[in-house]
């Protein structure tokens, strides 16, 4: 299925380079202008097949077919492109290294966490690591590290391929930073935290920021294809029966602030003034006629996949806690495509006792509400599948 959208083109505007965000469930392109305000140029995506989802020959074989139409559909402006190195396809790690002074000792005690730790070959690896905390370990001054990994073969076919299409590739972030770019400016207080979690097809990704800077972050290997698989092993239909009836549940939920039980619960809507570079508008809840398809939806939410993701974000915010206590998690923010299940995202809110709201990635985008709605997507209607295209779109090239 192939679907785009676009704002109106001013061709005399400097625009920015092309975003192309390699979903496992999507592949999604958005261009902004780069002067203020700032303007959607062209946007556009397409839904991977089952086939290509699974296979990666298959998935190269989409892209090169699909990615000129998608560029061809819609007016984006210029070559640069600057593109997301897939959560599926990428290594995202906090690792303890000994403390040491000079940045070539931690890239080699980073090296031997790699190595030793988690039997991969940092030189087989492009690698980007971030310090985060001092921490003392057992009377020991330790460096907190994140750290950003995929293959150098993972990296050049993706970089190749755009190089095939005469596209000019500037940058290439991980998930996690674009995330971090798109909504750097929306932490609520410096004494609080917030966590967004992204739950796609087949990963969910965590990130923690705190004043616009990542704390914590995290890949979890549970998301929304084994939630869909769980829901159709209980109705008894197929997966792509399955997909389809969570999308329309998901749209029969009427929107209500939500938040989490106990004293931290959400008041009002939450965060609609934060929005310097992106928004979150509450998570919908459900009264009325929709309480009966909300229910149904919430039947998905059981068994072992929803445990094991609710079991390793409490984990992730155990984690951040023990790096920052006196900093915690105040808020949190679900993006991606599951952010639509509003029944999900209560029952998660709920198990990790904080307020919750929906995230709105584009929400700063001047006059988005005039961009054109198409079927399958409507860019002025809130989007939280679309965090990393925007993120990648506003970040500085790196290539």
């Amino acid at each position: 299925m192939l679907f785009s959208l676009h704002a109106l083109s001013f061709p005399r505007r400097r625009v920015g380079p092309i975003a192309v965000d390699f979903g496992c469930d999507s592949l999604k392109l958005l261009q902004l202008s780069s002067d203020e305000p700032t303007r959607v140029i062209a946007a556009a995506a397409a839904v991977v097949p089952g086939t290509a989802r699974r296979d990666m020959g298959a998935r190269q074989a989409f892209v090169a077919q699909t990615l000129p139409r998608l560029l061809a559909s819609q007016p984006f402006q210029g070559r640069r492109v600057i593109c997301s190195l897939p959560a599926f396809q990428s290594i995202v790690q906090h690792m303890e290294v000994p403390a040491v002074e000079d940045e070539d000792g931690l890239e080699l005690q980073v090296q031997l966490q790699l190595r030793e730790r988690m039997d991969v070959d940092p030189d087989r690896m492009v690698v980007r690591y971030f310090p985060i905390a001092q921490v003392t370990r057992e009377g020991q001054p330790m460096q907190d590290v994140l750290c950003l990994a995929a293959g150098r073969d993972v990296v050049m076919r993706h970089i190749e391929l755009l190089s095939r299409m005469k596209l000019n590739v500037v940058g290439m972030h991980s998930e996690a930073m674009a995330i971090q770019a798109a909504f750097a400016n929306a932490a609520p207080t410096p004494e609080q935290a917030t966590c967004f979690i992204d739950i796609g097809a087949t990963t969910t990704k965590v990130v923690i920021l705190q004043n616009g800077e990542i704390a914590f972050a995290k890949t979890i290997q549970v998301a929304g294809d084994e939630l869909t698989q769980q829901y159709a092993t209980r109705e008894h239909m197929d997966f792509e029966q399955a997909r389809l009836r969570r999308i329309e549940q998901a749209g029969a939920e009427v929107s209500q602030p939500v938040g989490a039980a106990g004293p931290r619960a959400a008041v009002g809507t939450g965060l609609p003034s934060l929005d310097a570079q992106a928004g979150v508008t509450s998570v919908a809840g459900a009264t009325g006629v929709a309480a009966e398809a909300v229910a149904d939806a919430a039947a998905v939410a059981e068994g072992d996949a929803i445990e094991t993701l609710i079991d390793e974000l409490q984990m992730g915010l155990r984690y951040h806690r023990r790096l920052f206590p006196g900093c915690p998690v105040g808020k949190l923010v679900f993006l991606g495509g599951e952010a639509h299940q509003s029944s999900l995202c209560q029952q998660i809110a709920r198990n990790l006792q904080v307020a919750a709201q929906r995230g709105d990635p584009l929400a700063s985008v001047h006059e988005r509400a005039g961009v054109k709605p198409t079927a399958g997507v409507d860019l002025g209607e809130p989007q939280p599948g679309w965090a990393v295209p925007y993120g990648l779109a506003i970040s500085q090239p790196n290539l």
